[in-house]
């Protein structure tokens, strides 16, 4: 769907429309756990190596962990990116939602689903 549905609206409605019995968002949500979590059986070159931070290689150019999550499921809904800081205030840093809402406009793999 992210190669050939140009955005967010699209996907999230052929996924309502082959899933009827789910939440469109929370399905979304899944595979991308999913698809994180499968790097344990896809091949290196699949991979995007890990960053100069340090951090883990991953098979996401984003990281999707578990504090991206609920930014992932806000944005996925049309949340503005102040939205999303202003839902998650109580349990989030603004600044670190920021930048969680930044890395997934900019992710080129997902570019449909959160694209700007």
């Amino acid at each position: 769907m992210l190669l050939n549905l140009a955005d967010r609206a699209h996907v999230l409605d052929m996924v309502r429309r082959s899933h009827p019995d789910r939440d469109p968002v929370e399905t979304v949500l899944r595979w991308l756990g999913d698809l994180q979590s499968s790097m344990r059986l896809t091949p290196g070159w699949a991979r995007y190596p890990a960053g100069r931070e340090g951090g883990a290689a991953r098979i996401l150019d984003v990281a999707f962990d578990e504090q991206s999550i609920p930014v992932a499921r806000h944005l996925l809904a049309g949340a503005t990116d102040a939205a999303v800081a202003e839902s998650l205030r109580e349990t989030h840093r603004p600044e670190m939602v920021f930048a969680k809402c930044a890395e997934f406009h900019k992710s080129v793999l997902l570019q449909p689903l959160f694209g700007t």
